[in-house]
């Protein structure tokens, strides 16, 4: 079996078919590898997530702001009417006539 190996590994660690501890240490060693394997797709997972999830927020941050300048650049003075707008009590008192346009 040595002669015609799967790969480099198998050969230098099994020399026949007879050699049982070298044909374990074969099996632990695709153990490890495939451990090995599973671990580094969690990091890369992990890192791809989170390198994901930063992106995004800094995305929705830089076209929230640039839309927030858009508005403001379109419209001046749209942004206040907003704020006015969701504060407690805005459909009174001169919120209402700044609302409507009349201020």
């Amino acid at each position: 079996m040595a002669d015609g190996c799967y790969n480099h590994i198998y050969s230098v660690l099994v020399e026949s078919d007879q050699d049982t501890l070298g044909i374990i240490a074969y099996a632990l060693y695709k153990r490890q590898k495939i451990e090995f394997r599973n671990q580094a797709s969690q990091l890369v997972q992990g890192f791809l997530d989170a390198s994901i999830a930063t992106q995004a927020s800094e995305l929705d941050r830089y076209y929230s702001d640039k839309a927030s300048i858009e508005i403001r650049n379109a419209k001046p003075g749209f942004s206040r009417v907003l704020y006015l707008e969701s504060e407690p009590g805005a459909e009174t008192g001169d919120r209402a006539g700044l609302r409507c346009g009349h201020h």
